[in-house]
């Protein structure tokens, strides 16, 4: 199991996906709390959530991202994992925050993922922050607990 957090996520995921097109084993499930799936931002959804993330904004990671993206276009998937191909990608839970400036992203990643035939599950807290589990003093965080031990402790597949 890989998990990571923000761009810890976006990272966990475009290493996955890298494993996978070189061959690799892949880890057995992502968790991918609030992933930073797009180093550009620019799903118009973001506008949608914006005015109501109390922790992260547009400028500052559009920023952040070049940075991080040096040489390699923004849009890579190995920058913004968000827009790669999700096909063979192993089970992924992803955790985001309805005030969370990744909602649109880790809604559309689960969408596309879920359409390429990975098993996805998606949580949206509820006027959860970014990265909102790490409050374990949060009713929310509970949930997001047992979610991710639910589906880290479930059966796999015969």
């Amino acid at each position: 199991m890989w998990a990571g957090d923000s761009a810890g996520g976006g990272l966990a995921l475009a290493t996955a996906m890298r494993l996978r097109d070189e061959g690799l084993p892949p880890p057995r499930h992502l968790v991918l709390f609030a992933p930073w799936l797009d180093a550009g931002l620019t799903n118009p959804g973001v506008a949608d959530v914006v005015a109501r993330d109390p922790m992260l904004d547009v400028v500052g990671l559009r920023y952040a991202g070049r940075l991080w993206a040096g040489a390699l276009p923004l849009d890579s998937p190995q920058v913004s994992p968000g827009g790669g191909d999700p096909r063979g990608l192993p089970p992924t839970t992803v955790i985001v925050g309805t005030r969370d400036i990744f909602l649109a992203d880790c809604r559309d990643f689960a969408a596309r993922a879920r359409a390429a035939g990975v098993d996805v599950t998606l949580l949206e807290g509820t006027d959860g922050f970014h990265v909102y589990p790490a409050a374990t003093f949060l009713p929310e965080s509970a949930e997001a607990r047992r979610l991710v031990t639910a589906r880290l402790t479930a059966p796999e597949p015969a």
